[in-house]
């Protein structure tokens, strides 16, 4: 590691990097990314990346970078296409796969002058469609989540945390984290604040303060701490909601 970072600061030699070591020269290129991470986003963030490499080096061996080809990337492509038709993989998953290669040996080529042929450029399998959930009919909505005494064997917290995406829309992962000073229920307006305290947001746009009114209201006055119980981990809440 101590090499390849002072290749890239001009300091050695171009690095030999091979798929094994792509992993930490991406990571270190690109710490940027992880700004404003939580401790589980930053897991899926590296986890996505080694995931796609190490499937590589399962087809094709730990590879110097400089001698991936072109055949390679379309053989694991074609690799690829032959789980999602036998084992019931989806191209989502595949194309994840391209995108992390394809990003992680264009930063590094950029970073460190490599001229790389760059063979996952452009690779992906077509057809991957985004499939719209099935929303629930309003009034079943009003008689299982809002008008319902009890949810399911949900404790009271998880339970006001479905009303609350029911009642707002707002995630659950963004009901959870919220930290007593962003719930402003005694405001002029009274509204909550999404910001990314502890976590990054999904987007941009993700970052808002959202009014409450009405029930939503009488539940967040109910809840002036949040939701502790799962504020550290919005797995363990869909773990009970599911």
């Amino acid at each position: 590691a101590p090499a390849i970072v002072s290749a890239g600061l001009g300091g050695a030699g171009k690095p030999e990097l091979t798929l094994s070591t792509l992993i930490d020269a991406y990571q270190k290129l690109a710490s940027d990314q992880t700004i404003g991470k939580s401790e589980k986003q930053l897991k899926q963030w590296k986890g996505k990346h080694q995931r796609a490499v190490d499937t590589l080096i399962s087809r094709i061996g730990d590879k110097p970078l400089a001698e991936i080809t072109r055949d390679d990337a379309l053989d694991f492509r074609d690799w690829w296409i032959g789980r999602i038709k036998d084992e019931g993989y989806t191209r989502n998953s595949a194309n994840k796969n391209f995108g992390a290669l394809s990003g992680m040996m264009r930063t590094v080529d950029e970073a460190f002058r490599l001229n790389l042929s760059l063979p996952f450029k452009g690779v992906r399998i077509a057809g991957a469609k985004y499939t719209r959930r099935q929303a629930y009919e309003p009034d079943f909505v009003r008689q299982h989540f809002l008008t319902a005494t009890k949810i399911g064997g949900l404790n009271d917290e998880a339970a006001d945390i479905v009303r609350l995406v029911a009642l707002t829309g707002m995630r659950p992962s963004e009901i959870v984290a919220l930290e007593p000073q962003r719930i402003r229920s005694d405001d002029p307006v009274p509204h909550v604040q999404i910001r990314p305290d502890a976590r990054q947001l999904k987007t941009g746009a993700s970052e808002r303060d959202m009014p409450l009114v009405g029930q939503a209201l009488d539940i967040m006055r109910k809840h002036p701490e949040g939701f502790p119980r799962y504020r550290s981990s919005a797995d363990s809440f869909s773990a009970v909601a599911v």
